[in-house]
């Protein structure tokens, strides 16, 4: 069986309020990158994490889950702040149906 990742290239630009500055939530390892704002948004330039689904029923449900598994090492490394997988920007999946089932 193929493996598939979502991953969010250029990392995940988080919105923190209208404020190019980190204000909530931060492990510390964030500012071992570089940042830019893009959109009003602070981001991380040049680096991304991946997350996979393992095989779910639905397509809908495999990216759900692929989604959580990236938002949950994001937040282990840079706190939650950065962990919000519905505002990241330069996101990209890839799922597949193999067997019945989807992966993400």
């Amino acid at each position: 069986m193929k493996k598939f990742m979502v991953s969010a290239g250029s990392l995940a630009a988080m919105a923190l309020f209208g404020s190019a500055q980190a204000v909530a939530d931060q492990s510390g390892f964030a500012g071992m990158h570089a940042q830019n704002v893009v959109k009003g948004r602070l981001c991380f330039s040049g680096h991304a994490h991946v997350g996979s689904s393992g095989s779910a029923h639905s397509k809908r449900a495999a990216m759900a889950a692929a989604a959580g598994d990236w938002s949950s090492f994001t937040a282990f490394e840079y706190g939650s702040s950065w962990a919000r997988w519905k505002i990241a920007t330069a996101k990209s999946a890839s799922c597949e149906k193999s067997s019945g089932n989807w992966v993400c």
